[in-house]
């Protein structure tokens, strides 16, 4: 499911990475979120297999997401932000690791890309990986979101107990999703670094650092109050860490 504004260019490469993906059995909806329309850059990437929804009006990312969510017809929902890109394995990969019933939300390895945008060319600057430990940790996840959600495969019957995106939230809404689905979920780590997450600009920072101060402040308090630990030491770590992220001390967060 991919939602979409105003950005034709690279929504036309991220849907190019769907249509190049290795595993057969897939159909994208496309939200458009108040932007000019997108139906034909849709169809000449992805043809049939491909269903936009469009708003009148930008109602903001969790809703877009949510009304993709309403008319996902599959088992299995995959997300992808329209700037970004997937490997041609993400999808076998994902749909693999959930293949057994054992687990509810796969998620795979992901490249952060630094590039430059100039009229129709991408020139990229750089390319690291995001850290994330060799297994899943649900006490880190309490702390900070480290799988972007370009990475996650989560079968769509978790949706139906658990809900779709905090629509409240001024950001921060996949980080919460992934929050409220691992509490009962089971969660596995797929290493394969399959999905690209894009930037440009000044857009070196940590995801949670693109949105302005007080959205992010407003979002940790929602966040952390919704979802409390008892643990001290995820206690510790969510102080320092809205600290760092609050005062703009992005490089100590690795």
């Amino acid at each position: 499911m991919v939602a979409t504004r105003d950005r034709p260019r690279l929504l036309a490469d991220a849907l190019a990475s769907v249509a190049a993906q290795t595993y057969p059995n897939w159909e994208v909806v496309v939200v458009n979120d108040g932007g000019a329309p997108v139906e034909d850059i849709a169809r000449a990437e992805l043809g049939a297999r491909v269903r936009v929804l469009s708003h009148a009006e930008s109602e903001g990312p969790a809703y877009a997401r949510n009304t993709g969510l309403a008319q996902v017809r599959g088992d299995v929902v995959v997300f992808l932000d329209d700037d970004d890109r997937l490997a041609p394995g993400h999808l076998r990969n994902l749909v693999g690791a959930l293949a057994d019933g054992a687990f509810g939300i796969a998620y795979s390895g992901c490249d952060i890309v630094m590039e430059t945008l100039d009229g129709a060319a991408r020139t990229e600057l750089s390319r690291g990986r995001q850290p994330m430990p060799a297994e899943f940790s649900r006490g880190l996840l309490l702390v900070r979101n480290f799988i972007p959600l370009d990475c996650c495969a989560i079968r769509a019957e978790l949706f139906a107990a658990a809900a779709g995106f905090d629509e409240l939230l001024p950001c921060l809404e996949d980080w919460e999703l992934l929050l409220r689905l691992s509490k009962d979920a089971a969660v596995v780590h797929v290493p394969e670094s399959t999905a690209e997450y894009r930037m440009r600009g000044l857009e070196v920072q940590d995801s949670v650092s693109k949105k302005r101060s007080s959205d992010a402040a407003s979002a940790f308090a929602r966040i952390y109050g919704r979802h409390e630990s008892a643990d001290p030491l995820v206690a510790l770590a969510r102080a320092v860490y809205r600290w760092l992220v609050l005062s703009g001390n992005y490089a100590a967060l690795g």
